[in-house]
């Protein structure tokens, strides 16, 4: 072991001072470039990818199904065959008698996930079709009378600048009913779940969409994320598209006894899943990519709830630490690569140093519950990686062309 480090270091030195000031430049703005890519959300679908056996990891040996939320999906029959007729904004009416429907079935909390954006910025909707007043005045009325016995979760809309922006129930008297809102605006980063922010016109902070949802069940859960700061937001893990259960609005319309059966006293999480071009074509109306892959909004504030509900939120590790681990592990790969090796060799360092990191990883996340976002340093690895080899493939084609050049020369003079 000790040959090894000192043949390491004999061959650093040999690399020379220029070399060296390189390498720390290349992991100076490596760091920079990589927080740059994060914060401008670059190649979202890849690190989706990379946090996907991540969130597998974290859930093993765990119970990893969805066990308090429902999802009241509205398909594509609702939408291009049914009574909704294909409108947007949605049919309020509809929603009336689905949240009427709903009560029947006793859920412990209802959540529409839809928006309810109102066209004058007061929220009286005097510029809308009569038949739009109508149809809101039912709603409301529905929410109004259901929510005297349930919670029940209305989505907000955020706008630039932290405003919040106007709604069709804004100044809406709900009486004694047990009434939460929270803004459905997804997080850039999908991974992290999304908490109260500061808005504008109102002292008290905003919930999330389905921090309201975790509020409204009285859960202590949702003490974790009192506290934490949109700067910063925490991580969760994600469960298959396919492991939650659904059941179809119709049915619950329909009153059929095994839909509302599944929705007793469970979230009930009302969600459009149809496609937008035409009945089963196009993507989803509400499509967002998520380490799920690509799935209906729904879906992902489901995911959100669940984590909260079931312990699965973790804070990110402080950035200072999550830089010091990036520089520590190019610069020790910088060394380990001035070795003169062949290139699978080479390539072996690379993948370890990668495990290396997905260890560092799972380290934090099992011994202290901290999230280490390890995208980054990958990426930083694999460049810094890249740019060696093509240094040395230079170097060897110099020194070939030297020794060719110098062969040329001597065959010259002999001749």
């Amino acid at each position: 072991m000790r040959n090894w480090l000192n043949g390491l270091w004999g061959n650093a030195v040999a690399k020379g001072r220029w070399h060296w000031f390189i390498v720390l430049a290349i992991t100076a703005v490596g760091t920079g470039l990589g927080h740059w890519l994060h914060e401008a959300h670059v190649w979202p679908g890849l690190r989706y990818a990379i946090y996907r056996p991540f969130s597998w990891i974290a859930n093993r040996g765990r119970e990893v199904n969805p066990s308090r939320t429902i999802v009241v999906a509205i398909t594509d029959d609702d939408y291009w065959k049914g009574e909704l007729g294909r409108r947007s904004p949605i049919k309020r009416r509809y929603l009336a008698k689905l949240v009427r429907a709903l009560d029947h079935a006793d859920p412990q909390v209802i959540a529409l996930d839809f928006q309810l954006r109102s066209p004058t910025v007061d929220g009286i909707p005097a510029v809308e079709h009569p038949d739009y007043q109508a149809e809101t005045a039912d709603f409301l009325a529905a929410v109004r009378e259901v929510s005297t016995r349930r919670a029940i979760v209305l989505p907000a809309s955020i706008g630039s600048g932290y405003v919040v922006e106007s709604s069709i129930y804004r100044g809406y008297d709900f009486g004694k009913g047990r009434i939460f809102k929270g803004y459905i605006e997804l997080p850039y980063e999908i991974p992290t779940i999304p908490v109260a922010i500061p808005v504008k016109s109102q002292q008290d902070k905003l919930d999330s969409f389905s921090e309201a949802i975790v509020r409204a069940t009285k859960d202590r859960a949702i003490s974790e994320l009192e506290g934490v700061t949109d700067d910063r937001l925490p991580f969760g893990t994600y469960f298959n598209y396919h492991s939650f259960e659904h059941v179809l609005a119709s049915d619950i319309l329909d009153g059929k006894p095994a839909a509302r059966e599944a929705v007793s006293h469970q979230i009930a999480l009302v969600g459009g899943v149809w496609h937008q071009f035409a009945y089963n074509r196009g993507p989803l109306a509400d499509g967002h990519s998520s380490p799920m892959g690509e799935v209906p909004g729904v879906y992902i504030h489901a995911n959100y709830v669940e984590d909260v509900l079931n312990h699965r939120v973790y804070p990110v590790i402080w950035p200072g630490v999550g830089v010091a681990i990036e520089v520590i592990f190019v610069l020790a790969l910088s060394l380990v690569l001035a070795a003169p090796e062949s290139g699978w060799k080479k390539a072996g360092v690379v993948g370890a140093t990668c495990v290396g990191l997905l260890a560092v990883a799972y380290f934090f996340f099992q011994n202290f519950g901290l999230f280490f976002d390890f995208f980054i340093p990958l990426i930083l690895v694999a460049g810094h990686a890249g740019f060696e080899e093509i240094r040395d493939w230079k170097e060897k084609a110099a020194k070939w062309d030297s020794a060719q050049a110098k062969t040329g020369t001597q065959q010259n003079s002999r001749s």
